[in-house]
């Protein structure tokens, strides 16, 4: 949809994606959320903040559109 979108609505809107990995959105979550963890190459879970630095970035590139900026510690190359 993202591409789509992204190819349909140029040049007048930039559409790009965040697809966040292990960040732990509830207390109720940790073990699992530990379990989780030890397959992270960075070996910790991401923070809120790294998904707010990845939106902060895509609105100041202002040449970026179609893309999709996976922030999760290195979890999409993991073998």
């Amino acid at each position: 949809m993202m591409m789509n979108l992204a190819g349909d609505l140029a040049p007048h809107i930039r559409v790009n994606c965040v697809a966040p990995g292990a960040i732990m959105a509830a207390p109720w979550e940790a073990e699992h959320f530990a379990s989780v963890i030890e397959k992270v190459p960075l070996g910790r879970g991401g923070a809120p903040e790294d998904v707010a630095n990845a939106v902060s970035f895509l609105v100041r590139s202002t040449y970026l559109s179609g893309q999709v900026i996976e922030v999760d510690g290195g979890w999409s190359v993991a073998p």
